[in-house]
């Protein structure tokens, strides 16, 4: 059921950087998780970039939409950060804070029988509670095509936790957080491609980028302080910044911004805040 939904803006999309080679690498998308020793009082911190050159309806309506499945057997209420047409994805998170959002990575083996990424994304917040959760649905599959996923949350500890997930129809490899972060943008630092092991430091620049922004912040990083968002940073989002999304899962904030038109990255333009409740996503004013 749809309880909620809310049209932040009319934005078409801007271009999409071209890919780098070798085409094992792909391209769009970057996000990370910090918690623990990384970031202000250990609070975590989640961060996302939606980087896509769109087909034609999601450069027309950016959406936030608040899913409370209801009946026998309903999972958790989630809210997704999309566009027009899509009901899940591209960057969720549910009631007990759980986060989820994808990166695009080539994969190496496709299959139409399989859960598409979208709805793999759904499902993480839908139906999990904890990242070991999410890390298992992603595991157990039936996966479709290659891609990345961020699961970011409490463990079954009940410590602030994240994971990036590699994968595609027929493989699958986790990477673990170090020192409370994990980070990713499209170069696989896991899953190898082709018979060939992902270099030991991805050479992606954006990658780089982000990781040099956590570390010069390290143990300050927080959703209320001057520290800056990682995920804004230039040079971290594309040209094709569809939106971009802070979040503070602890207090079920989030900070968004969107793309007004071709050649605004959404990470440039005015952030809003919002918190998650039962029944409703309500704008926090400034």
């Amino acid at each position: 059921k749809v309880d909620e939904f809310m049209a932040l803006d009319r934005a078409p999309t801007g271009r999409c950087d071209p890919p780098p080679a070798p085409r094992r690498h792909s391209f769009a998308c970057s996000s990370f998780a910090a918690f623990g020793e990384a970031t202000a009082g250990g609070r975590p911190l989640v961060g996302r970039n939606f980087d896509f050159a769109g087909h034609g309806l999601e450069e027309s309506i950016h959406l936030i939409l608040q899913e409370i499945p209801e009946g026998p057997g309903a999972g958790q209420p989630f809210v997704t950060v999309g566009y027009a047409g899509i009901l899940n994805g591209w960057s969720a998170m549910n009631a007990d804070g759980l986060f989820a959002s994808n990166n695009t990575l080539l994969g190496e083996s496709d299959s139409v029988e399989g859960i598409s990424t979208c709805f793999l994304l759904r499902k993480i917040v839908e139906r999990g509670r904890t990242v070991e959760d999410g890390v298992d649905i992603v595991r157990k599959g039936p996966r479709a095509c290659g891609t990345g996923m961020l699961v970011a949350g409490r463990n079954r500890a009940g410590a602030w936790d994240a994971r990036f997930v590699e994968f595609d129809h027929d493989s699958l490899a986790v990477v673990e957080p170090e020192r409370g972060v994990v980070l990713a943008t499209n170069t696989r630092q896991r899953l190898p491609f082709g018979g060939i092991a992902p270099a030991a430091v991805p050479s992606c620049r954006r990658f780089r980028t982000l990781k040099a922004v956590l570390d010069e912040w390290r143990g300050r990083l927080a959703f209320d302080s001057p520290s800056p968002n990682p995920a804004a940073k230039k040079g971290v989002y594309m040209a094709g910044n569809l939106h971009c999304v802070l979040a503070d899962p602890e207090s079920r904030r989030f900070r968004l911004a969107v793309s007004p038109k071709p050649g605004k990255p959404a990470a440039r333009q005015a952030f809003r805040t919002f918190r998650i409740e039962k029944t409703a996503v309500v704008e926090v004013k400034p």
